[in-house]
């Protein structure tokens, strides 16, 4: 393990792992407090280091669930209102937010909308323009990549 930040090169006794993906392909990167909080990954509202998704995307998990607590109910209710049952893509949807449900004991509207509410923070989007992708694409671009 180095003994300096990754991103500035300062020697550094306490690092914060941040999860970006390194050009050696290293999916974390070891940082000083001051890098960290100066970088992307990192939720200045909050002063928390985003979660990293496999595509090299990042979020803040309370901003995810601040939204969630708050509109929850409208982004899922809203998403599964438009939902093709027949298709293939949403009966995976389902079935992983009932999976979800076993572990969490939240609702399915709630998971969903966590979903809707997590991709449009990575991709810098609202989620009205996130539930209008997953109307007319379908909801594979919101599942987990394990999933599809």
């Amino acid at each position: 393990m180095p003994d300096y930040c990754e991103i500035c090169g300062r020697r550094t006794e306490k690092f914060i792992i941040l999860p970006i993906k390194q050009p050696n392909g290293d999916l974390d990167t070891l940082s000083c407090a001051e890098c960290a909080t100066k970088s992307s990954a990192y939720c200045s509202i909050h002063q928390a280091i985003h979660l990293g998704y496999p595509d090299g995307t990042t979020a803040c998990p309370a901003c995810i669930e601040e939204i969630v607590a708050s509109e929850g109910a409208v982004i899922g209710s809203r998403v599964l209102r438009n939902a093709d049952l027949a298709d293939e893509y949403w009966q995976q949807l389902l079935e992983w937010a009932r999976d979800v449900q076993e572990i969490t004991r939240e609702t399915g509207i709630r998971v969903v909308s966590r979903a809707i509410t997590s991709y449009a923070l990575r991709f810098n989007l609202s989620t009205d323009q996130v539930i209008k992708m997953v109307a007319v694409d379908g909801p594979r671009i919101i599942l987990p990549p394990i999933i599809i």
